[in-house]
């Protein structure tokens, strides 16, 4: 069971009375001292307000979502003090420059300066980097302008075929990085990852591999998938995941017939892997298109599918923990090895795991399964939480240190992973919130608006930074409404604002707390 739920002794005492969650004042008068009480058990860590002139304080500022700042420093680093935060010269200084531009765009999206961030997009270029055309694709979804969105898609397709698929060695089949005709970028860094936006920023070298095509390919099919839901356009949605469905059944059966030549070994189990991951997480997308159209019967028989295909993937990750033992085994005298992430088998594994569950609580909801629901939303919650928190592989690059570099092994503030989704746009590569935020809807269902209220808040002080957006904020303003009068729910969300405030959570416009 959740910890967000508690002992079952718990949630009957709830029923009783409202809990004591810190924000009814009693005693205590003043605004500062009911933001004091509220948090007095949360982790959450408050952003340090200097020391960002640098790329990589500026992707720390984005991942706390403090938007504000972020403008400022990317003014500065843009204007005569901003040679201090330059890193090098050459390529690397372009690609810092890059951030820099990215973080600023992305600033103006999170602070909801629509005007400012379509006269952004309007000067974007052609020849503008991919991760950053991405970037622009899912801004116009966001501005509500699904054809723009689709027309820079469309040049992004021409252009990766040109670039990536024409070459000599875009014809040499994928020989390397794709295998099969289809794979993620095997090599390079994903420098800058900012979890705030409804996407993933992916700044990988462009080496002109088919393997590295299909994959851009694949991202451009999401994005064309995103413009088609938000517009409501479910057969085109449908058509492009089923396209992308086939390359990857293709793709695997690809791996499968290599198994015993080049490809067998752990190498070719860990591409399997990948490969059934990102199976998983189309199939989950078909599903979930499906429920929302009201066909139940097909999104259980695509979630049922995804749920075989991680126990295939299962076998997979026992047989890559067996070919690694074994080279561990063979090399008494490792080699001195630039710094890698850990092993990816186990991450992936649980996080499909999650996908898998919230399909079937999405299901049982849509059945009125109640209980059936809210235990599987508890389990992945409960799962997301242990993976976020002990996996190892859990880490930013873009803040590690290069080989040959001194430096902490880990950033000074928590990260999501570095692999994010591989198709999907997502504001993190998990699922906590979502199911938090169904467990509390599912307790109003039952008539227990306390319980969900006590949900949301013990939410909040976990992480504020984490934890605390929009659509949160938006379901405690709902459930204060249900239970109090409208003093009391006004303290209530004055609290909340100060808390967001407290944190610099810029993302979250003061309306939201009115």
């Amino acid at each position: 069971m959740s910890g967000y739920q508690g002992k079952e002794k718990e949630r009957q005492r709830v029923e009783e009375e409202p809990p004591t969650s810190g924000i009814d004042g009693g005693d205590v008068s003043t605004l500062f001292h009911l933001t004091d009480r509220f948090l007095a058990e949360s982790s959450g860590v408050l952003p340090h307000p200097e020391g960002f002139r640098s790329r990589r304080g500026l992707v720390a500022l984005c991942r706390m979502r403090a938007w504000k700042t972020v403008l400022e420093v990317t003014n500065r680093l843009t204007g005569g003090g901003g040679e201090d935060g330059r890193e090098g010269g050459g390529e690397e200084e372009v690609e810092s420059m890059m951030d820099v531009v990215t973080s600023s765009f992305l600033a103006l999206r999170g602070l909801g300066r629509r005007q400012a961030v379509k006269a952004r997009l309007e000067r974007v270029r052609e020849e503008a980097p991919l991760p950053f055309l991405l970037l622009a694709a899912d801004a116009w979804v966001w501005l509500g302008e699904e054809e723009k969105a689709c027309d820079v898609l469309y040049r992004m397709q021409r252009r990766v075929q040109q670039e990536l698929v024409g070459g000599k060695q875009g014809r040499e089949g994928g020989k390397e990085g794709g295998r099969a005709g289809f794979g993620g970028p095997t090599r390079g860094e994903w420098r800058t990852c900012f979890p705030s936006l409804r996407t993933w920023t992916l700044s990988t070298p462009v080496e002109g591999l088919a393997g590295e095509a299909a994959w851009w390919m694949a991202k451009i099919q999401m994005g064309l998938v995103n413009a088609y839901l938000h517009a409501h356009q479910w057969r085109n949605a449908l058509t492009c995941l089923d396209g992308i469905r086939r390359s990857l059944s293709r793709a695997v059966e690809g791996e499968e017939g290599r198994e015993g030549g080049k490809g067998g070994g752990k190498e070719g189990e860990e591409e399997r892997l990948f490969l059934h991951m990102a199976q998983v997480e189309v199939l989950q997308r078909i599903g979930r298109v499906f429920l929302q159209v009201g066909n139940v019967q097909e999104a259980r028989r695509f979630w049922n599918h995804a749920e075989i295909l991680v126990l295939k993937a299962k076998s997979c990750a026992l047989s890559t923990q067996h070919f690694s033992s074994q080279g561990h085994e063979e090399q008494a005298t490792p080699a001195l090895l630039p710094p890698r992430p850990p092993s990816r088998p186990p991450y992936f594994l649980g996080w499909a795991e999650s996908q898998v569950g919230m399909g079937k609580g999405l299901l049982a909801v849509a059945e009125g399964r109640w209980e059936d629901a809210q235990r599987n939303f508890q389990k992945v919650a409960a799962a997301e939480r242990t993976r976020l928190l002990e996996d190892p592989f859990v880490f930013d690059p873009a803040l590690s240190p290069s080989p040959g570099s001194s430096g902490p092994s880990s950033p000074p503030f928590p990260s999501p992973s570095p692999w994010p989704s591989l198709l999907l746009p997502s504001p993190e590569d998990n699922l906590l919130l979502p199911a938090i935020i169904n467990l509390a809807v599912l307790s109003l269902h039952r008539g227990n608006v306390h319980a969900a209220i006590h949900i949301l808040e013990n939410f909040i002080r976990e992480d504020p930074p984490r934890n605390m957006t929009e659509n949160l904020v938006l379901n405690l303003s709902y459930f204060y409404d249900l239970v109090g009068d409208k003093a009391s729910r006004d303290e209530k969300m004055k609290v909340l604002e100060a808390v967001a405030r407290r944190f610099r959570l810029d993302d979250i416009e003061a309306r939201f707390f009115s």
